[in-house]
């Protein structure tokens, strides 16, 4: 009896640890290619016509694609029903003219066909690439002159070259016999222009929010899932509201996700003391109307809402 309860825990902490998997193949077959953007985060850094992104670990992702040539984008929600599957998408045409992606095909990994010649493969990444930040770069610059005087005299050039990592000085002094009353002076200066390199995002982009920004990075579903199972799991209003403002103070949430750790609180002065100490560590804060309905009494509303105005 004791080694069957031993697997049976074993296998229920296997399954507690390990996390679904999932892949999702995007393609167009029209020459503009595109960036595939998950979550708010690009996955492929360079446009492609055909993007595969691997260990997929959640049940929904808000995906955008972005065409290269910038005139058309497309929002939707991508859904697996299943884990362990290869998920294949298709850019295509709706009647009205508009784009939309379709899905053509859900195959279990084993029996999926490999990747094809030119599929760009990313392993799914929830927060941005790092790239360089922006650097000015200078070419360089280089002056020669050549002075000849009187017969017998001497020829003089100086040179100067300032390169990345280079810096010399040449002085020659050389006697000739030239003509008398004779001078000559060559000047050459050769200067190149700045280039700018780009650097990353720098916040997240909430597909269709244009508003204000109250801090750059929000939770992952996953991460603040485990959050609020923290503070559902405390007996005591005061103790889920210290968990919840412990959560909230070291992270970013988004309005939804304030409004839902609302939903864990008992007590209306206790979630309208948790949505004031959230509102500064939101990240849509222009969505904070949202929160209205949480509350029971419209004075808590008409409080929130005064104290956004001072702030």
């Amino acid at each position: 009896m004791k080694k069957i309860v031993a697997i049976l825990m074993s296998f229920v902490a296997l399954n507690a640890v390990a996390q679904p998997i999932s892949d999702l193949v995007i393609y167009t077959t029209e020459p503009d290619p595109f960036y595939l953007i998950l979550n708010g985060i690009k996955q492929n850094d360079e446009p492609m016509t055909n993007v595969r992104v691997t260990d997929l670990n959640q049940p929904v992702y808000d995906a955008r694609i972005l065409f290269e040539s910038g005139t058309v984008q497309i929002d939707k929600k991508i859904y697996f029903a299943e884990p362990g599957m290869e998920y294949v998408y298709k850019v295509k045409e709706k009647k009205n003219g508009e784009l939309t992606l379709r899905i053509q095909s859900a195959t279990a990994f084993n029996l999926a066909p490999p990747p094809p010649a030119g599929q760009r493969v990313v392993v799914y990444h929830a927060t941005p690439n790092q790239l360089p930040s922006a650097r000015t770069v200078t070419t360089t610059t280089s002056t020669s002159t050549t002075t000849m005087q009187n017969g017998g005299s001497n020829i003089g050039i100086n040179m100067g070259i300032n390169v990345p990592g280079i810096n010399m000085n040449v002085n020659i002094q050389e006697p000739m016999n030239v003509g008398s009353g004779v001078t000559y002076t060559e000047s050459v200066t050769t200067t190149s222009g700045s280039l700018i390199e780009p650097s990353g995002p720098n916040h997240y982009m909430m597909p269709g929010y244009g508003g204000a920004i109250g801090c750059p990075w929000p939770m992952e579903e996953g991460q603040f899932s485990d959050a609020m199972n923290s503070v559902s799991s405390t007996s005591f209003d005061d103790d889920k509201f210290t968990i919840a403002k412990q959560i909230t103070g070291s992270n970013c949430l988004t309005a939804n996700q304030v409004r839902r750790m609302m939903g864990q609180l008992d007590f209306e002065d206790t979630k309208l003391q948790y949505a004031k100490f959230a509102y500064n560590k939101t990240y849509d804060i222009g969505n904070y109307y949202k929160l209205n309905d949480a509350f029971d009494f419209s004075s808590s509303i008409d409080e929130l809402n005064a104290y956004i105005n001072r702030n």
